[in-house]
């Protein structure tokens, strides 16, 4: 990586770790989520994550025929809304999170390549929700194959396991921080 994009990605790593930016993406972020739950509340979260990791085309069609049946369907895609943004406000704040951490640890521009991270688990979530549209938009259910749920619930995991990993990452530094500050005292 040549200069100008080390600086302009320590730069941005700067704004980033800012307190009140990373206060900012963190309440737009838990807002999102807290929309997205409640939205949810009806299917039932267990039922949902349950159908997130399944990798069953099975367990799509009980699902989903179940959730018809209850009129529970309006809720699923109603998600879907404030989903798609949803991947924007964690990747954000994920990031500003990582930057403060770094900041704090004072941690070499090499912790930088960190950011990919949770950078490709907002990817990874957005592939999901379009394979998830696609799914709802078919009133046949022949887009259920065994391959496309086999790839949403690939990036489902792959998005929540990165994007876990980074947040127990960033409270592990945090403690890290929090201790050498406290022992410098």
């Amino acid at each position: 990586m040549d200069t100008v994009s080390k600086n302009s990605i320590q730069k941005l790593r700067n704004i980033l770790g800012n307190f009140w930016v990373i206060v900012f993406f963190g309440v737009l972020y838990f807002t999102s989520q807290i929309t997205i739950a409640t939205i949810l509340n009806p299917i039932g979260h267990h039922d949902f994550l349950a159908l997130q990791f399944s990798f069953s085309q099975d367990l799509y069609f009980q699902y989903f025929v179940q959730w018809q049946s209850l009129g529970l369907m309006p809720a699923y895609k109603a998600h879907l809304y404030f989903d798609t943004l949803h991947p924007i406000w964690y990747t954000l704040f994920l990031l500003s999170a990582l930057s403060g951490v770094l900041n704090l640890n004072q941690c070499s521009e090499r912790w930088n390549s960190l950011f990919v991270i949770p950078v490709i688990a907002g990817f990874c979530d957005v592939f999901e929700n379009c394979l998830q549209m696609a799914f709802l938009s078919d009133p046949s259910m022949k887009l259920i194959t065994k391959e496309l749920v086999f790839i949403s619930s690939f990036f489902s995991s792959v998005k929540w396991s990165l994007a876990l990993g980074t947040l127990f990452f960033i409270l592990i530094f945090w403690a890290f921080g929090l201790v050498r500050s406290l022992r410098k005292r």
